[in-house]
């Protein structure tokens, strides 16, 4: 292996990635790598506290022009520029910026700018809490398609371990530009759910999770009437294929290069999910193997309801011959696929790093996605 391939740019390539999915704009992600780049980075600790200081320094000039276009009620680009800091925040949050305390520091500074744009929207985000069991509530948003676009249709969006109900902005936004609800619970061991409310990801948890859902949707006044869908990406979209499994409520179900983490080669699989303090935070010190047991799909698992799979070729942690059997699994007529056949640009050389053929051209295929799911709920309510 060359030392290029090990490049510090190489090396952050998977969160490259999310970034630029999420709407990271592409000159301030490289102004932050050529930095990086001309920095002596002696070891993880000082590449972290380089990355952590250039995200906040540009994060806080954001903060400053969000709050000065917000007191002169330039409303719009108040929006804008604090969701632009909270992507910022959210970049410091992806690279683990030291222990847990920091990063979850980080994390509530990336929620605060994440909320003071989103009720800007014209149909306000609404900041939500699911009851899951007895005293347990994961946290949530549930946004709203504007009153003259809704449709009696609302998808739970499920994103995976790692991530959090803040990146999955660009695609709430597209589902409800077609006037299709969207519910972005913080799953168990994820986000306000893990860090404000102790709750660790582990299968029983998932379970209540995904009942949870449909309970709070047939409960609120906006969306009670609503099909539900079951809708996710990356181990979202096996949080997503599992709840239609299990609760026949969802009424269909869409995934984003789906992944069950138990079907990775160990060989494959990074560091931070096999141990160290954030892993055993998440979990609640679960012993691995175990964890990803509790955490894979059972042999009677299957859906039976109308399924779309979209997948990449080259996705280098669920295969896409194993994709493709969840997709023959699935006893309905109502099933098609979308495959992405071009590698991907970023990290397509390694195989600890997640190579994301989909994620990538994600700013396409969410328009073919949202599409799908308005069909389903013209077709089906």
């Amino acid at each position: 292996m060359t030392d290029s391939q090990w490049s510090i740019r190489n090396l952050l390539n998977p969160v490259t990635t999310r970034l630029l999915i999420y709407g990271m704009n592409p000159m301030d992600l490289e102004y932050v790598l050529q930095k990086i780049e001309e920095t002596v980075i002696l070891n993880s600790k000082s590449l972290n506290k380089k990355w952590a200081a250039l995200w906040e320094k540009k994060g806080e000039n954001y903060k400053a022009k969000a709050l000065d276009a917000l007191e002169k009620n330039h409303l719009t680009t108040a929006r804008e520029l604090f969701l632009i800091t909270a992507q910022c925040y959210f970049a410091i949050y992806l690279v683990n910026p030291g222990n847990i305390e920091q990063k979850k520091q980080y994390y509530r500074k990336l929620v605060s700018s994440y909320y003071e744009g989103v009720r800007l929207y014209p149909q306000p985000v609404q900041k939500v809490e699911i009851p899951i069991d007895n005293d347990k509530k994961v946290s949530a948003y549930l946004h709203l398609p504007e009153d003259s676009l809704r449709k009696k249709g609302c998808v739970v969006f499920f994103a995976g371990l790692g991530s959090c109900k803040e990146e999955m902005n660009t695609i709430a936004r597209t589902i409800t530009e077609r006037g299709i609800s969207v519910l972005i619970p913080d799953m168990p061991g994820c986000g306000e759910t893990l860090f404000e409310k102790e709750i660790k990801a582990n299968g029983a948890n998932l379970e209540k999770t995904f009942k949870g859902c449909i309970r709070f949707i047939r409960n609120h006044e906006k969306t009670k009437d609503c099909l539900i869908g079951s809708t996710g990406l990356c181990m979202g979209g096996g949080y997503a294929y599992r709840a239609a499994a299990l609760n026949g409520e969802y009424s269909f179900c869409a995934t984003l290069f789906p992944l069950f983490i138990s079907q990775v080669k160990k060989e494959n699989t990074p560091q931070w999910m096999k141990s160290g303090e954030w892993i055993s935070y998440q979990t609640g010190g679960a012993e691995v193997d175990s964890f990803l047991e509790d955490m894979s799909r059972r042999k009677n698992e299957v859906i039976n309801c109308p399924f779309f799979l979209i997948h990449g070729k080259y996705d280098n942690w669920m295969s896409l011959e194993d994709a493709l059997k969840l997709y023959d699994l699935a006893q309905t007529d109502d099933k098609k696929t979308l495959i992405i056949e071009d590698k991907p640009v970023f990290s397509k050389d390694e195989k600890v790093l997640h190579a994301m053929p989909i994620g990538e051209q994600l700013h396409w295929i969410r328009h073919i996605f949202a599409d799908w799911i308005s069909d389903q709920v013209e077709k089906h309510s």
